[in-house]
């Protein structure tokens, strides 16, 4: 998700609060978005994805070399802001900003009909099988009001906007009422991955196989962890992350040089970790929240 907040520095078109979290969806080859008021799902697979709301590369030229710190392009992120405002209203709209965009979405809500019964009438967004959601625009809106799905291009990969909302929950990173597009890559990863290391069906232990915070694929695939791996297993802080490689042990081990390598690194691992001479601000690691602290994320997933 990108979360757009804080203002816009006129003058270098600088997001002071811009945040991505995008690693959830970045090894499935095939996306399956769900489409509102119905329990149907439309899917694409890389290079399938529609581009006539392509707005291209949202990151400017050579941005982790540049001394001052300015990562987006302004004029980019105007386009999508129209095209957020159009989603909500249906009247074209080829450029808009930050706060039109985010009282738009404010405006609007999201419907989608489940399988399940919400059995916790305690919950008001969700009546039997219909989760309404407050403060967001989905998928099937955007792509109904725009001919097709907004498109971007983020940190040199292709993304698809499947939704945004202002029901921002972290008050710690981000301000809560923030505005949020949630990204689904469109491209394939370079290498296929396993979801764990071992086949054990036991969910008595410590580490069931299903269990992803610690499987393989959250911590050596998408490199999850933190500078310091602490946020996967690491009690030493030196960088290595531990996934797990039986029910009883989270022994297997991912050093801090092969992180840095990974090919998500750069939304994974601060500037601390990555920078160089040369690359002083490689890292978008800092623009990144966790789906905890996005609404629609517990309600509708």
């Amino acid at each position: 998700m990108i979360q757009f907040g804080g203002g816009v520095l006129k003058g270098k078109r600088k997001i002071v609060s811009a945040i991505l979290s995008v690693l959830c969806a970045a090894v499935l080859f095939c996306g399956f978005f769900a489409t509102n008021n119905t329990r149907t799902a439309e899917a694409y697979t890389s290079g399938s994805v529609p581009t006539e709301n392509n707005v291209g590369e949202i990151t400017l030229s050579k941005y982790e070399e540049r001394k001052d710190g300015v990562v987006f392009d302004g004029k980019k992120l105007n386009q999508i802001f129209g095209k957020l405002v159009q989603a909500v209203t249906g009247t074209p709209t080829a450029n808009s900003d930050l706060n039109t965009a985010k009282t738009m979405v404010s405006t609007s809500k999201s419907v989608v009909i489940g399988k399940a019964t919400n059995t916790s009438p305690a919950d008001p967004t969700i009546v039997g099988n219909v989760s309404t959601q407050p403060n967001a625009v989905d998928f099937q809106t955007m792509k109904t009001q725009l001919g097709s799905p907004i498109t971007l291009t983020f940190g040199g990969y292709d993304w698809t906007v499947v939704y945004a909302t202002t029901n921002v929950t972290d008050g710690v990173n981000t301000n809560a009422g923030d505005l949020i597009v949630t990204l689904w890559l469109n491209d394939n990863v370079s290498a296929a991955s396993k979801w764990t290391a071992f086949t054990n069906d036991s969910v008595a232990d410590n580490y069931p196989q299903t269990m992803y915070s610690t499987s393989f694929i959250r911590v050596s695939t998408l490199n999850a962890g933190g500078d310091d791996g602490t946020l996967a297993g690491n009690t030493g802080a030196d960088g290595t992350a531990y996934f797990a490689q039986s029910v009883t042990a989270r022994s297997g081990a991912v050093a801090i040089a092969d992180r840095k390598n990974n090919e998500f690194a750069k939304f994974t691992l601060s500037n601390n970790v990555l920078k160089t001479v040369d690359k002083p601000n490689p890292s978008l690691a800092g623009f990144l929240t966790m789906p905890k602290n996005v609404g629609y994320q517990e309600k509708e997933n």
